[in-house]
């Protein structure tokens, strides 16, 4: 019997201790989604195609709508979206390209008032299609007048700061640390090579001075319309301290990264072959960028799987993170604005805001 036991013991022991074993080799096992290196003073990191967390996933949770469907109040009335931004108490502004006003919502997406109006004096405006919010201040680029609009967040006319240099004029501002990017697109025709596409990506100071152009480039072909020229160019996104920008390809998939003085510092690569739209054409590997209140990219991307969904690869450290579709409703065109994610239907004029959180499975 004592024999038995001492049998029974030690098994128990070897059983142990193999299970320890192979715990320790899978862990060991764990795979490695990604490699980096190191070329010419460039961190590259090399991204395998497999998601270093399976589980991570992206939840939306809808926090209000804006929409024209009952509206019959003409004051009230969005006619056309051009831009929309947010400021630090979640308050949304629309800029309604018609009728040259700003629409302002509380963060429950209830109408407040509107403010600016058609002209060229101080506080009127024309053609504009794009603004920003810095702690307490509106500012709005109006090319056609030369000058950087700024209004309180009231609504409140402040002041307006004029610019000279219309090819540095900052037309499409978006905040990168206390500076800001500008990214400008320039149709132009030519006698010789038809319609020229000029692309412009440019870095200005916290007063919107200009410092220097990251990016000039320009792109033809005879006989393209504008619409074909536009696929061409680079994909642009930032966050307080990186520039993420891609050259548009139907065969890579790389992604530099700049810091903020413009200097390359890092690549983002991942394994990527050619995705065919049809039976003649190929689809760009990357369709778009953007980040997240994390500072986390996000790219959009193409996945025949899931044809018309929004679906996106995210990057945390330069590392691919998981794909991750949004389960956005038909029309509508999602975008990060502070902390929320709001999604613009222009052809119907609606909005509709969204929290977003990490979820896991």
């Amino acid at each position: 019997m004592r024999n038995s036991n001492s049998t029974m013991m030690k098994y128990i022991k070897l059983v142990l201790a193999l299970s320890i074993v192979v715990i320790i080799v899978c862990c060991s096992k764990k795979e490695t989604t990604f490699e980096r290196s190191t070329v010419n003073g460039i961190m590259i990191t090399r991204n395998n195609g497999n998601p270093a967390d399976p589980e991570f996933r992206i939840e939306l949770k809808e926090i209000g709508q804006i929409n024209m469907e009952n509206v019959t109040d003409s004051i009230k009335f969005l006619s056309s979206i051009a831009d929309v931004t947010m400021d630090k108490d979640g308050s949304l502004f629309i800029i309604d390209y018609m009728k040259c006003k700003i629409h302002k919502y509380d963060k429950n997406c209830n109408f407040i008032k509107t403010f600016g109006r058609k002209g060229n004096g101080p506080g009127e405006f024309e053609y504009v299609t794009y603004m920003n919010i810095r702690e307490d201040t509106i500012f709005v680029p109006n090319v056609s007048t030369m000058m950087i609009m700024k209004y309180d967040t009231a609504g409140n006319f402040i002041e307006n700061k004029r610019l000279y240099d219309i090819s540095k004029f900052p037309m499409y501002p978006e905040k990168f640390g206390e500076k800001y990017i500008s990214q400008t697109r320039d149709f132009i025709p030519d006698e010789e090579k038809g319609i020229v596409f000029y692309e412009t990506i440019s870095l200005y100071d916290s007063d919107f001075m200009f410092e220097k152009h990251l990016y000039i480039n320009e792109y033809s072909e005879v006989g393209a319309e504008p619409e074909d020229l536009i696929k061409k160019g680079h994909r642009v996104a930032f966050n307080d301290s990186n520039i993420f920008g891609c050259e548009v390809s139907i065969d890579n998939y790389f992604i530099d990264v700049f810091n903020n003085n413009g200097i390359k510092k890092r690549q983002i690569q991942k394994n990527y072959r050619r995705t065919k739209s049809d039976e003649d054409s190929y689809v760009n590997s990357i369709q778009g960028m953007q980040t997240d209140k994390y500072g986390r990219l996000w790219v959009g991307v193409h996945d025949v799987n899931f044809p018309g969904k929004r679906i996106y690869d995210i990057y945390d450290n330069d590392i691919f993170i998981n794909r991750v579709t949004l389960d956005i409703e038909k029309g509508y065109f999602g975008e990060f604005i502070e902390d929320k994610f709001v999604a613009i239907n222009r052809d119907t004029n609606s909005i509709k805001v969204y929290e977003y959180e990490e979820v896991k499975e």
